[in-house]
């Protein structure tokens, strides 16, 4: 902040210098008490107003605008700059796949009749795939299915990967085993671009490897990334001649009960962190996580534990611990966890 105001102070790179303002005030503002916080965010809006007074079209201002919304919760207006952005330089990639990302936000924060009203008053795409998702996740799987079915049908400017999964996700849900594999593999067959593999991989990040992660990073066609996630769960699958991919089927399994229990999309603060001297080493992977609390990634990656043990006492805080047991190519594992504050 200091160097980017104190190069405003001599007249030069007038737009540069708010744009990046805007982003350090936002982004130190939210590690700050609500007060103080409030007049971070302020100066950060302050900042992007200047640069979009003068040149909307600078760089990507508007998804960062985008960002400092949803980290107020204004999450309708968060997806409003980002649909702008996009309109206005659709060749920016990353606004396009974390559009997604801000609608996840608005429907997990916002009740069904306020989804309902604002969806159907803005009728982007998304929007009304993102509707068939708020009803999936409230339990309405028919209503859920249906719509995404007639969005498969009609001529929508709509990757078709996100609508695939999220039926292959209700029929998992049912039991389908078959049906949900078959909508799964169908939206990996049909992958023509990076943001509909992108979208895939948003699925099941949580679990890759540094190696695969790594290797992924370097695919640029469309036939690379299908061969990548048809490998991806061959290796995996300890039964290949069962007629599903039981892996596949135990990971959409833990996915959706981590949904349901682990959701935390909050800010992960250096004050929040037990680790804070960094004693723990994690892999780059693990920083994928955007959406579950640690419990819920550890969850998705090893399933339920053996054990579950809280220890209560009046000068503890809410703790539990999950063990589990050695396998033939794990050691035992144990993993202890603190709340800091809800859902975190």
């Amino acid at each position: 902040k200091s160097l980017f105001k104190k190069s405003l102070a001599t007249g030069h790179n007038h737009l540069e210098n708010n744009y990046y303002l805007g982003i350090c005030y936002r982004e130190t503002g939210k590690a700050k008490a609500w007060i103080i916080q409030k007049l971070d965010y302020r100066q950060s809006e302050k900042s992007f107003q200047i640069v979009l007074q003068q040149d909307s079209l600078f760089k990507d201002v508007l998804y960062q605008w985008a960002l400092l919304s949803r980290y107020r919760g204004e999450y309708e207006a968060a997806i409003q700059n980002c649909q702008e952005q996009i309109r206005l330089k659709p060749h920016l990639y990353i606004p396009r796949l974390n559009l997604y990302r801000l609608y996840r936000y608005f429907i997990t924060h916002r009740s069904l009749e306020e989804v309902f009203i604002w969806l159907h008053q803005h009728p982007w795409p998304e929007s009304r795939y993102f509707w068939g998702e708020k009803l999936r996740r409230e339990g309405k799987s028919s209503r859920a299915d249906s719509d995404f079915l007639d969005l498969l049908k009609g001529p929508v400017d709509l990757p078709a990967q996100p609508v695939l999964i999220s039926l292959a996700k209700i029929n998992y849900q049912s039991g389908n085993v078959k049906a949900a594999e078959r909508y799964f593999w169908q939206s990996v067959n049909q992958i023509h671009s990076r943001l509909e593999a992108d979208l895939i991989f948003e699925e099941l990040k949580y679990i890759v490897s540094t190696h695969e992660y790594q290797h992924y990073d370097t695919l640029d066609t469309a036939r690379q990334f299908r061969e990548f996630f048809r490998n991806f769960w061959f290796r995996r699958n300890p039964v290949p001649s069962f007629p599903s991919n039981v892996r596949l089927t135990e990971h959409f399994r833990r996915l959706l009960y981590a949904e349901k229990n682990y959701e935390y999309d909050g800010f992960r603060l250096w004050s929040d962190n037990p680790d804070k001297l960094q004693e723990l080493e994690f892999p780059d992977t693990h920083f994928l996580n955007q959406e579950f609390n640690d419990k819920g990634l550890v969850y998705i990656r090893q399933g339920d534990p053996d054990k579950r043990v809280s220890t209560v006492a009046a000068d503890l805080p809410t703790n539990e611990s999950w063990l589990y047991y050695a396998s033939r190519d794990v050691p035992q594992l144990s993993y202890h966890f603190i709340l800091t504050k809800p859902d975190n």
